[in-house]
């Protein structure tokens, strides 16, 4: 079989994936997109807690047969492969095939269900997607620093951010940010008088305050050291966020979807 083609569920007359579709495994998943995944119990088991509990929890007799129905907007099959593939090994984030949309759906997808591992291994793969060198900026543009910030301060990952900073590139005249997303030509990606406003918009406040006082002391000048920007953001979030009490939800840090509460539904199909 192909790797573009697809079964059918003959019953429920649902889409099989190529890949995870071992009608010997004893487990069913099925996406928002109504895409079935057979997969082995315990390949899900020793990825996430809450998956682990829920499969313990099913009865013997089941024996894959009532799939877990996942519900969330971030659960398409395109991040159920993602995930799946990720934790056998087989794909890793690159910079050629991956967006800032998968990364971020992936890291909803493995903090819904507790995948601790694959979540923090997810956030050590971003500083990748530094790798773009500055001719490929406009290419490459939605792997820029700026999207890794973006996504790094969203899950709290303190040190990616820094290193985003560290980074030190400037929005070009012909990148699609600046030509259909309201960045400024010329200045840090940074900066967020230059940030396109879609973007403003999904930094936590905390994180966002950090930037604007380190790029605010620097007026229209740029730094000599980027390092010592990183180290005053870094130091900020620390002296004002970090070592509070406070939640992450206090502190502004939030989640892409509302519905990322640990929740599931075994829905079983009648014939």
């Amino acid at each position: 079989m192909s790797a573009t083609s697809m079964k059918y569920d003959k019953r429920h007359n649902e889409k099989i994936d190529p890949k995870w579709c071992d009608s010997q495994s004893d487990c069913t998943l099925i996406s928002t997109d109504n895409i079935i995944f057979m997969v082995p119990k315990y390949h899900l088991q020793s990825a996430s807690y809450v998956l682990r509990h829920a499969l313990e929890m099913k009865s013997p007799l089941d024996n894959g047969t009532s799939p877990i129905t996942l519900t969330s907007s971030f659960e398409t099959s395109t991040t159920v492969r993602l995930f799946l593939d990720f934790i056998d090994g087989s794909w890793i984030p690159n910079i050629e095939s991956t967006t800032h949309t998968h990364i971020n759906d992936l890291l909803s997808f493995t903090d819904k269900w507790s995948c601790t591992q694959a979540h923090h291994s997810l956030l050590r793969c971003l500083p990748k997607f530094f790798e773009a060198s500055s001719e490929d900026a406009v290419d490459y543009y939605p792997r820029w620093p700026v999207e890794v910030f973006v996504i790094a301060a969203r899950w709290d990952a303190l040190d990616i951010c820094v290193l985003a900073i560290e980074q030190g590139h400037w929005w070009e005249a012909q990148s699609a940010a600046v030509k259909n997303f309201g960045a400024m030509a010329g200045c840090a990606v940074l900066d967020p008088k230059a940030m396109p406003a879609r973007m403003v918009e999904q930094i936590p406040p905390l994180y966002m305050w950090a930037l604007a006082r380190v790029f605010g002391s620097l007026g229209t000048k740029w730094p000599k050291d980027w390092g010592k920007a990183g180290k005053e953001f870094k130091s900020l979030i620390e002296q004002w966020g970090h070592k509070s009490d406070d939640s992450q939800e206090q502190r502004g840090i939030k989640r892409k979807d509302d519905d990322t509460n640990a929740s599931f539904r075994v829905a079983t199909k009648s014939d």
